[in-house]
C-alpha cells in the first residue's frame, strides 16, 4: 500500500512561503528591471523559482512546478550572456509573476476546499513519480511563446505603474 499523507496539512506553509518566494521575485525583477545587468541577483531569483517549483511539485501543483520552472529558464539566458531584457521580456517575465500568484490562490482554494471537506490524504508524491517515471512528462509552456494575455501583462503594467 502506498505511504500516505494529509496535503491539507502542508497547505498553508505552501502557500505562506511561495507568496513569499513570490513578492521576492518581484522585488527582484523590478531591481533588476531599473538597474545594469547582476549575475548574482538573477542567480537569487533562479533559486527563489526553483524552491518555488520543488514545493510546488511535491504538493502535486503542476501547473505551478511548469510555470516556476518556465520562469527560473527564462532568467538563465541572462545568467549566461550577462543581458538584461528587453521591454517586451520584462513584460512576460512579470505577467509570470501575476499568472503564479493567480494559481496559487486558485490551487491552494481547491486543495483547502477538499480537505476540509473530508480529510482526504492523499498518495505519497514519490510513489507517483516512481510509477509515472517511464512516462513521457507533459509539454512545457515556454515565456517566449505567450502572448500578453497569456502572461497576465495588464495586472503587471498596473503593479509597476503604482
Amino acid at each position: 500500500m502506498p505511504a500516505m499523507f494529509d496535503k491539507g496539512a502542508f497547505m498553508a506553509r505552501f502557500k505562506e512561503e511561495t507568496a513569499e518566494h513570490l513578492a521576492n521575485l518581484e522585488r527582484d525583477l523590478l531591481r533588476l528591471e531599473g538597474g545594469p545587468p547582476d549575475k548574482t541577483l538573477v542567480e537569487d531569483m533562479m533559486r527563489e523559482a526553483h524552491t518555488m517549483k520543488g514545493a510546488a511539485s511535491m504538493m502535486e501543483l503542476g501547473e505551478i512546478a511548469t510555470l516556476s520552472h518556465d520562469f527560473e529558464d527564462s532568467l538563465l539566458g541572462m545568467t549566461t550572456d550577462g543581458k538584461t531584457p528587453d521591454g517586451a521580456s520584462f513584460e512576460v517575465l512579470f505577467g509570470m509573476l501575476d499568472s503564479l500568484s493567480t494559481m496559487l490562490a486558485q490551487s491552494v482554494g481547491a486543495v483547502e476546499a477538499g480537505a476540509e471537506g473530508d480529510g482526504s490524504a492523499v498518495e505519497d508524491p514519490g510513489e507517483k513519480r516512481s510509477q509515472a517515471a517511464a512516462q513521457t512528462p507533459p509539454p512545457m509552456v515556454c515565456a517566449h511563446n505567450m502572448t500578453p494575455a497569456e502572461s497576465g501583462v495588464t495586472g503587471a503594467q498596473k503593479r509597476r505603474a503604482s
